[in-house]
């Protein structure tokens, strides 16, 4: 969808169907899509919360907070794609320093232990099964 939102508007120009937007409406949805075990830092909603399933359009933000190079931090968020226009790592890095609850949500959902998740939980070869 190419529309732009209109004039008059905050966002004027701005591309409606964006990363950005779509990002922060999806973020509650992101214990939806995977079962972990960790009740404290990223506990689970996919058999209890009742909208999971209206959350479906999601799928676009969560694949591509999983595109990486090598272990989950390490993400590859540039893509030349008018979806994306803007989108750069320091957005994320900003957004995950200010939500902590989900950086823990989206990084900690990998592991099964309720220990908080920070770089050297991925730069511990251990880790890497």
């Amino acid at each position: 969808n190419g529309a732009l939102y209109p004039p008059g508007d905050p966002r004027e120009g701005t591309r409606v169907a964006n990363f950005f937007d779509c990002y922060d409406m999806c973020k509650p949805s992101f214990c939806c899509i995977h079962d972990s075990l960790d009740e404290v830092h990223s506990p689970s909603c996919s058999q209890t919360a009742d909208n999971c399933e209206l959350y479906y359009p999601c799928y676009v933000i969560w694949w591509k907070l999983s595109d990486t190079i090598g272990p989950a931090t390490y993400l590859r968020v540039e893509q030349d794609e008018p979806f994306y226009d803007g989108l750069d790592f320091e957005f994320l890095r900003e957004d995950f320093e200010e939500d902590e609850e989900f950086f823990q949500q989206l990084f900690a959902h990998h592991f099964d232990g309720e220990v908080p998740i920070t770089d050297d939980t991925f730069e511990n070869e251990a880790n890497w099964t």
